[in-house]
């Protein structure tokens, strides 16, 4: 669980860069 919320973390801080695009591909992940 511990890896699964930094990994969170750094998603949102890409997110923060770049746009949604890189959430829209994480979700599509958890989802798989």
């Amino acid at each position: 669980m511990c890896c699964i919320k930094v990994f969170q973390m750094a998603c949102h801080a890409f997110e923060f860069i770049r746009g949604s695009d890189v959430m829209d591909a994480i979700a599509e992940l958890e989802d798989a």
